[in-house]
């Protein structure tokens, strides 16, 4: 009987061992090792082109909460569906029910021969599996953070974004990491920093966008209306603060009275608002009413 080594154990097993296909050996390997607490050797093959759906599925294995229940869902519904659509197909080396097993059976099969399968795309195409898996998450985490940006620390003050940051990445990383069946303090505490940073991240780098920005193309100066003088803010004219010599000039004319009346006169009808006007006007009238009437009196 042939006798399997997996970590520093030897294991024993029938010689239908043998007769499994490939996959199916690796299977009953990850579960043999999965129940002895070892981890499986794992032959190298040489590395094939990545394919769609591997892709595919290192992007959705990377979406947040989902990505990690994913492989169950798919081995529950293999376990329940096997029995009654693999008759109907040609024997293949990825049948998980023509031998009589159980759902529990059927489902544990299904969810290591796609554990493998993911584990081994991963370990061919790091690179596009680690792209693949931050594309996966950053495209879920978008409708989360939009649907709730306070909680995610998107906005409020800096210490209000930090804490909140911190707080919502912290238990997000963790029931994602109990969904993948992964420790959830060490992924909690990774994700609260990583929270509590990136309000402090965007802010910097935003200012050193508009830092740039401004140096790259300098924003026109802005007019002011004000001279500080020994420290004190001396109000500007129209005139000053355009540098414009013609409108300077005539507002000098108008202080000194230049345009009727004095210049104190100007200044005082400038303080005064449009009702004061209205009545020495409407006292004016009166008055002149008054005297056009007591001459027409006199005359009779």
């Amino acid at each position: 009987m042939p006798t399997l080594t997996i970590g520093d154990k030897s294991v024993t097993v029938g010689d239908d061992f043998l007769k499994l296909s490939r996959e199916d050996q690796d299977a009953a390997v990850a579960d043999i090792a999965k129940s002895l607490g070892a981890e499986p050797k794992v032959p190298e093959t040489k590395a094939g082109p990545a394919t769609v759906n591997e892709v595919v599925r290192s992007t959705a294995r990377g979406v947040p909460l989902v990505g990690g229940a994913l492989n169950k869902l798919n081995a529950a519904t293999n376990a329940t569906l096997a029995p009654v659509v693999e008759p109907f197909l040609e024997p293949s080396e990825r049948d998980i029910g023509r031998r009589g097993e159980t759902w529990a059976e059927r489902y544990r099969k299904s969810e290591s021969m796609q554990n493998l399968a993911d584990e081994r795309f991963a370990r061919e195409h790091p690179y596009i599996d680690t792209a693949a898996s931050l594309t996966g998450g950053v495209a879920g985490s978008i409708p989360l953070m939009m649907a709730a940006p306070a909680a995610f620390g998107l906005t409020g003050t800096l210490p209000q974004m930090v804490a909140r940051g911190a707080a919502s990445n912290a238990a997000l990383s963790g029931v994602d990491a109990a969904i993948r069946g992964e420790h959830a303090v060490p992924a909690a505490t990774v994700g609260g920093v990583v929270g509590a940073a990136a309000p402090l991240v965007a802010r910097g780098a935003g200012a050193a966008a508009r830092a740039y920005r401004e140096f790259r193309n300098p924003s026109a100066p802005v007019a002011q209306n004000v001279e500080k003088v020994a420290g004190v803010d001396i109000p500007l004219t129209e005139g000053q603060v355009a540098a414009d010599p013609v409108k300077q000039a005539e507002e000098e004319i108008m202080r000194r009275g230049g345009r009727g009346g004095s210049g104190r006169g100007w200044r005082r009808r400038r303080r005064c608002g449009p009702g004061r006007r209205e009545d020495r006007v409407q006292r004016h009238a009166h008055r002149s009413g008054r005297r056009q009437d007591q001459g027409h009196q006199g005359r009779a």
